[in-house]
């Protein structure tokens, strides 16, 4: 509830209320994501009579002032709300100006805008007023809050319940809504029931021409759902037998976690929705649900379907890189045997970072590219529902070699056959080929959320389009793009695919246009309370911390002379309290050799989030970094090392920490090069023998290369004297190139 008064009249209703409510003044609090329909937000957006000494805005100047100024948080909120929910204005007259400009920011586009929006202001408007507020979506109703409140009455005489809305939105049964309190709807609503017999007589119930539209869509590139898991559309590739044995054995056998490995673009997330509905037409007694990206608590989603049903329960997340280390613990927080969580993932996300997290309790199927096995079913299915005349009238012969030409990469290979072009070419013509600059950057603000695989909420897209003050309007860029992105099943934009996204960062775009797109985004959170992470949903926190991210920075300004800091700085004020901003601004500036200025930056990570092990094992790597390139063994060196000793040996003795990084790897890394470097080799070599054993006793609990290959170098290094510098990093656009060979 936003609200232009300033007085305290809603603080002081005692009557009994449905919701708990939460007060915030717009002059001065950061905004807020809304919580479960249990609490109710009331917004004082002109200042709040209680908190007097942060202002008010009472004239039409003051107004424009802090709209303009752009740190009023509360407003830029308000105006996302308009966008993705169905806006009530109530008021004692639309001539107040004021009023009538936050109706105007309140515009229905019709196309990409669900629903209407309601004006109800006691005047009679003339038909030119009313045609005005039609053309914006918005419908004018004569009459009073009192009347509003008597007609809600009568519409919903019981109050409108949570249940309601649930039983409404995802499709739970009677019995199950019946046995839900208050507190297990709120968790509901981020677990969706996939009813396989349900979804595919859906399936059969479709026209010809909606699955052929479907199918076209699907092999273009977009991202599947559980319709396409259910058709004939989808090709069953030769590995899909075994992901549907591993899927039962995992079943019966009471495992907790199944994850289909893969590379980018291999078909594994369809083949893995496909393997879950033939296993629910096989197994209808087995619950299936799908856990949203951004539920608020994985914990309290798994026990509530252990209270739910009595047997086992397949829950499906989709990508598991979303969810981090945290959900270990919610997979372990109920009995073997209760819930098997279903997942997929790339195999270098695997390799480099999760597999650490979950290998032991997780059972793994690789699904890799396509085979010769599988071409006569592929070329059928591009026949059947693709436009493709010059592919059709090729020999069989020379329809496999098109199929060969892709490297065996499902989603190059569907597009190759079909545009008659390489791939690369496909993506260029079709991005230069749009209207103008301003379209351009809304495809790369969705191009980069399809980058970090979550995709952007309609409401962040349009208000990090308008920080880039476009010429076009943001429906016509939207509809520019139509072909080229969509929207999934909780409403989000993506790009066809991240491998379309990568050729288009890679070589179509400048350093300076990809700076002025990301800062546009970072700008949309600005509004929020620190630390970011914890103030906004799951999907919109992932892709902060992705835009951030040192990689992704390294990424798109690789060849700039380490320009990324560019990005970094803009936001040293607004981002300040947050943890996760400093870490990544330190790790960039040491990935550029800046190791001084680095270890600033992670200083004030920890001052921010004194609890985060990432920046304390990153700084105390960069102390030993910062030692070894010293040119004396002097007290500070000795320092700088004696302090990441203590702080990584600390980390080590630690059983229960678990980052991306071995602590014990990082301390033979550093300080044996440290000690080699300033000549200290005796000493070297009796901490060299030390750490083997130490990396021994690691090794028999934990299978990594990482361990592995430092134990070679040490080895290497007591008996031999040699010690080998790192490897030299690879530029991060040749990695990605490489990565999608």
């Amino acid at each position: 509830m936003y609200t232009f008064n300033i007085d305290d009249t809603l603080q002081n209703i005692n009557s009994r209320s449905a919701q708990i409510r939460r007060f915030y003044n717009g002059m001065v609090d950061s905004a807020s994501e809304f919580e479960a329909d249990r609490f109710l937000h009331v917004v004082h957006l002109h200042g709040d009579i209680l908190k007097k000494e942060h202002g008010f805005i009472f004239t039409e100047e003051e107004y424009s002032r802090a709209l303009i100024g752009g740190k009023h948080h509360w407003y830029q909120r308000a105006g996302s709300d308009y966008i993705s929910a169905c806006p009530v204005f109530v008021g004692t007259t639309l001539s107040e100006p004021i009023f009538k400009a936050e109706i105007e920011r309140a515009k229905r586009d019709g196309k990409f805008v669900a629903g209407r929006g309601f004006v109800i202001t006691p005047e009679d408007l003339s038909e030119i007023q009313l045609k005005s507020l039609r053309a914006k979506g918005l419908v004018h109703i004569n009459g009073r809050l009192e009347d509003f409140v008597t007609w809600l009455a009568s519409q919903f005489p019981d109050g409108l319940k949570s249940v309601d809305i649930l039983e409404k939105t995802a499709g739970y049964s009677e019995a199950v809504l019946s046995t839900l309190s208050h507190d297990d709807i709120a968790t509901a609503h981020f677990l969706r029931p996939i009813n396989a017999v349900d979804t595919f007589n859906r399936v059969k119930g479709l026209s010809s021409a909606d699955i052929a539209q479907k199918a076209r869509q699907f092999l273009q590139g977009f991202s599947p759902d559980w319709t396409i898991a259910a058709s004939d559309i989808p090709v069953k590739l030769e590995g899909f037998s075994d992901i549907e044995k591993e899927l039962s054995g995992c079943a019966s056998r009471a495992d907790r976690m199944f994850t289909v490995l893969g590379p980018a673009g291999s078909g594994k997330t369809t083949a893995t929705m496909m393997a879950l509905v033939q296993f629910g037409l096989k197994n209808p007694n087995t619950p299936i649900y799908e856990l949203s990206k951004d539920a608020v608590s994985t914990t309290k989603a798994f026990k509530l379907l252990n209270r739910l049903h009595d047997g086992l329960v397949i829950v499906y997340v989709g990508d598991l890189f979303l969810y981090g280390d945290g959900f270990r613990e919610s997979i372990l927080s109920l009995d073997a045997g209760r819930i098997l969580v279903v997942s997929s993932s790339r195999q270098s996300e695997w390799s480099d970072h999760l597999g650490r997290y979950y290998s032991d309790l997780c059972i793994t199927s690789d699904f890799q590219k396509f085979s010769r096995n599988d071409f006569d079913p592929l070329i059928e299915k591009i026949l059947q529902y693709v436009p493709a005349p010059r592919f059709r009238k090729m020999e069989r012969a020379d329809q496999y070699r098109e199929l060969t030409r892709s490297r065996s990469q499902l989603l190059i290979a569907l597009r190759e056959a079909t545009d008659s072009k390489n791939f690369n070419e496909i993506i260029a013509d079709e991005y230069r080929s749009l209207p103008d600059t301003d379209t351009k950057k809304l495809l790369l603000i969705i191009g980069i959320s399809t980058l970090a695989r979550v995709g952007v909420s309609l409401e962040l897209a349009l208000e990090a389009y308008q920080n880039l003050a476009p010429k076009r309007e943001f429906q016509r860029a939207l509809e520019a793009l139509e072909g080229i992105i969509a929207r999934s099943e909780s409403g989000r934009f993506l790009a066809r695919h991240d491998l379309y996204m990568r050729h288009i960062f890679d070589d179509l775009v400048s350093f300076d246009e990809m700076q002025e797109v990301t800062k546009a985004i970072l700008k949309t959170y600005v509004k929020y309370r620190m630390p970011i992470i914890k103030s906004v949903s799951r999907q919109d926190s992932y892709l902060f911390k992705f835009i951030l991210n040192k990689d992704f920075v390294s990424e798109i300004s690789s060849g700039t002379g380490g320009r990324g800091t560019e990005i970094y700085s803009d936001f040293e004020v607004e981002f300040q309290l947050d943890g996760h901003f400093w870490l990544q601004y330190g790790l960039y500036l040491a990935g550029i050799n800046r190791l001084d200025p680095a270890i600033g930056m992670l200083q004030n990570s920890i001052r921010a989030f004194s609890g985060n092990p990432f920046a304390i094992h990153a700084l105390a790597d960069l102390q030993l970094r910062l030692a070894q390139q010293r040119p004396y063994y002097d007290s500070t060196t000795k320092d700088l090392i004696k302090t990441a000793v203590k702080t990584l040996n600390l980390m080590d003795a630690q059983p229960t920490l678990t980052i991306d990084e071995y602590p014990i790897v990082t301390l033979s890394k550093g300080h044996i090069g440290a000690l080699v470097k300033h000549r200290r080799q005796d000493e070297a070599k009796i901490l060299a023998k030390e750490y083997f054993e130490r990396l021994k006793l690691k090794a028999r609990h934990t299978n990594s290369s990482a361990i592995e290959s430092m134990q070679n170098r040490l080895i290497r290094f007591v008996t031999l004297e040699e010690w080998s510098s790192d490897a030299p990093r690879r530029d991060r656009r040749s990695a990605g190139r490489l990565e999608r060979q």
